[in-house]
């Protein structure tokens, strides 16, 4: 009679829950880094046109208003973006730090197997046990025991 193994996992529903949430800041603030990027890149180009006087009508007012903004906003960009990355890399330590948890966690559980089988009649027994070590380039070996009932 082959009756499938179970396996019980000591992992918390609680990190599995915040390690979604903590992939969704991050994600969200990886996306207005990269809206400060297009920013960026739009005020660049129309510098670039101003430089090489594409721009028509351009009086020295206007000249200097949007030098005044380009200075402005381009500071700004450069100051958010640098605060971004800064709570990108405290998501990501926080990320870190759960998945090693979890490990461990997978670690502590491994560390001991009770096997009980239930004999409805007598006589030999196969059993087969598959075994292996995470974060170790092992494969699982199998260990092979028999006895009789």
């Amino acid at each position: 009679m082959h009756v499938p193994p179970s396996y019980s996992s000591s992992i918390s529903y609680d990190k599995g829950t915040e390690l979604e949430t903590l992939n969704d800041q991050k994600a969200a603030l990886e996306a207005r880094v990269t809206a400060i990027d297009g920013q960026k890149s739009i005020l660049e180009g129309f510098s670039d046109s101003v430089k090489a006087g594409r721009i028509k009508d351009l009086t020295n007012e206007k000249l200097e208003e949007f030098m005044d903004v380009f200075s402005t906003r381009e500071l700004k960009m450069y100051e958010d973006k640098v605060r971004l990355r800064k709570e990108i890399e405290v998501i990501d330590t926080r990320i870190e730090d759960i998945h090693e948890k979890i490990s461990s966690e997978g670690e502590k559980r491994a560390n001991g197997v009770t096997v009980i089988l239930l004999a409805e009649e007598t006589g030999p027994v196969d059993l087969i046990l598959f075994y292996g070590k995470q974060s170790v380039a092992v494969r699982s070996m199998p260990a092979h025991a028999s006895f009789s009932v």
